[in-house]
């Protein structure tokens, strides 16, 4: 079990960055049953959005690698991207559909480790969403998160995808939550075909 202060999740700081290329590696995004979704933001929209993302990251140094930009969450408020930097850093931007704001995290993720018997490790926050917090995960290789719960209640989750090589091939995932979050996430996780519960606690 591993416990995190929410002053500590309010997470690491900006880097910024450039160049498209769209999509992700690795399996399809993922959510759970429960998510539900908002309108979203256009193909059009969404392409304006993701180049606003990655104009700003370009000036601060922060540019993806070929592997390009995956887009994490669209809602009617916000778009979310995420990407790994050729500085062998990891971003995750969010801008505002209405042009308000664009909010970037940059995190190296070279000392991001589950802890002992465990498989998944926060990278990002817990911390501010549009539509509320969000946390955003790596799993080692050879595992899989398949179901993520909060509060005793399903909650929603993406893959976004697997991580290049050099970056261990970790899998990457974005788990949105509702509230500010103080209490246990439990994440079942596969590994080797067996089943079986890691937890977080936020306090």
């Amino acid at each position: 079990m591993v416990a995190f202060s929410l002053a500590a999740g309010l997470l690491l700081g900006c880097g910024a960055e450039k160049s498209p290329t769209t999509g992700s590696t690795g399996s399809p995004a993922s959510v759970s049953p429960s998510a539900t979704s908002t309108a979203t933001p256009t193909a059009d929209r969404t392409a304006e959005l993701r180049e606003t993302a990655l104009t700003a990251a370009e000036a601060a140094g922060e540019t993806p690698t070929g592997v390009g930009i995956s887009d994490v969450v669209h809602d009617g408020a916000s778009a979310t991207f995420f990407w790994e930097t050729s500085r062998r850093r990891l971003c995750l931007a969010e801008v505002g559909t209405s042009g308000g704001y664009n909010h970037r995290r940059c995190a190296d993720p070279s000392g991001v480790a589950p802890k002992a018997g465990a498989h998944l490790a926060p990278v990002f926050g817990p911390g501010t969403a549009s539509e509320g917090w969000m946390v955003v995960l790596l799993a080692e290789p050879g595992s899989r998160m398949t179901s993520a719960r909060f509060g005793g209640k399903d909650v929603e989750w993406t893959f976004v995808r697997n991580l290049a090589p050099e970056m261990k091939g970790r899998g990457v995932y974005y788990v949105a939550l509702a509230e500010l979050p103080v209490g246990e996430l439990e994440m079942t996780v596969e590994v080797d075909g067996r089943r079986k519960v890691e937890r977080l606690t936020f306090s």
